[in-house]
This record gives C-alpha cells, structure tokens and sequence, in this order.
C-alpha cells in the first residue's frame, strides 16, 4: 500500500528538512508534510487509515 513501493529511509526526512531549511521553501507556511511514500493517500477515514497502518507494521 505504499505508493512508491518502498519503505521509508532517514535519508528521505532529512530532504524535507534540507529543503525547509532552504530559500527555495521560503513561501510554505503552516503545513503538516507527510513523509510517508503515499500510504496517507490510501486511507480516506482515520478508521481506514489506523486498519491498514495496523495491518501495515
């Protein structure tokens, strides 16, 4: 159910945290990112999103 078909690496926060430490995310203000390869995508409720992260890990 991860839709870039891999699991996640401590590599891939530090991206996001490269790229919020950087001039080129000076316009994101106030945002919750997900670094989860997509698996948020998939779930539409929170029931749905807490069945498959249980059935996940």
């Amino acid at each position: 159910n991860i839709l870039v078909n891999r699991y996640g690496a401590p590599e891939d926060i530090g991206y996001l945290a490269l790229y919020l430490a950087s001039d080129e995310s000076e316009y994101v203000t106030g945002q919750i990112m997900d670094v989860d390869g997509g698996t948020n995508a998939h779930a539409t409720t929170v029931a749905q999103f807490r069945e498959t992260g249980s059935r996940t890990w």
